[in-house]
């Protein structure tokens, strides 16, 4: 927990770091509030193809609008941190610099590690499937030589579906994680896209499992807190879950937590990257920007 411990205390000597987030906590509203409404309208137009698609378009604009400002935040927040770390002092001029410098770099990095993950993804679906085909067929066969149709899955359909299930789970966290000091090391040492992802594996796989406990620890303490305002608002309004709204005045509260959360886990990771390649005798890390 210590670098969780200096990662709070380098937010808390920097708060302009969060000043960004602000921007990040009004796009959030405003995107849930756009896709609650196309989802909506989504559903409503069920018989009307050309309402849906329109729907269904807006919906992918409005996600591709809000994960290219949170990359451009993440760029220029992660300067900022660096700043911090480096020279404890940073400022939004440094947001504006990591923008220019890091952006190009960290979109590419996020494709490729969405690539990744797809490819891995499939990998492992291949012998799924296969498995799950062969379990239907063994589950089916009958002597007379064909298959009876399929209206439920049998046990031996539902253990191949759940180890390919658990498979992919564990696949993408294990990526995850041996991916997660790519933008740092990027960022940190100024690194281009493939030296980065060079950079950032072997420093995530020497703090494998400390990343993997303060991120799970991140993922629970966030979702708490999405759920805890959410059961608080309910008992204030004497709502049951069900009656609850899909976006309501506790969701401010807890997205503004959540950012908060999220810049600590940053800083956390850039930290972690910082330590681990000091260690490796880097000489980039141990200057300023």
């Amino acid at each position: 927990m210590g670098y969780v411990k200096k990662a709070y205390e380098l937010i808390n000597a920097h708060p302009v770091i969060l000043v960004p987030q602000i921007g990040n906590l009004a796009l959030n509203i405003i995107c849930n509030v756009l896709i609650m409404n196309h989802a909506t309208d989504f559903t409503l137009s069920v018989h009307s193809p050309l309402s849906m698609v329109t729907s269904l378009g807006s919906l992918v604009v409005i996600t591709l609008v809000a994960t290219l400002v949170g990359l451009i935040i993440y760029a220029g927040t992660g300067n900022m941190i660096k700043s911090a770390i480096n020279n404890n002092q940073t400022s939004l001029k440094d947001f504006g610099t990591g923008v220019k410098k890091y952006l190009g770099k960290i979109i590419l990095a996020t494709l490729l590690i969405i690539a990744i993950m797809i490819l891995a993804v499939l990998v492992i679906c291949i012998p799924g499937v296969l498995l799950l085909v062969l379990s239907l067929w063994g589950d089916g066969f009958h002597g007379k030589g064909h298959i009876y149709p399929f209206n439920t899955l049998t046990i031996g359909s539902i253990i191949a579906l759940a180890i390919s299930v658990l498979a992919i789970i564990i696949s993408v966290v294990v990526i995850g994680v041996l991916t997660s000091l790519w933008m740092p090391a990027v960022i940190m040492d100024d690194e281009g896209v493939i030296s980065g992802l060079s950079k950032g594996f072997k420093a995530a796989k020497k703090n494998f499992w400390t990343i993997l406990g303060i991120g799970a620890l991140y993922i629970i303490i966030s979702w708490a807190v999405v759920i805890g305002l959410n059961l608080l608002y309910g008992a204030v309004n004497r709502s049951t879950l069900l009656d609850i709204p899909a976006f309501h005045y506790m969701d401010v509260i807890s997205y503004a937590i959540t950012i908060i959360l999220t810049t600590v886990f940053t800083a956390f990771l850039f930290l972690v990257y910082k330590d681990t390649s000091k260690e490796e005798g880097n000489p980039a890390n141990l200057g300023g920007i």
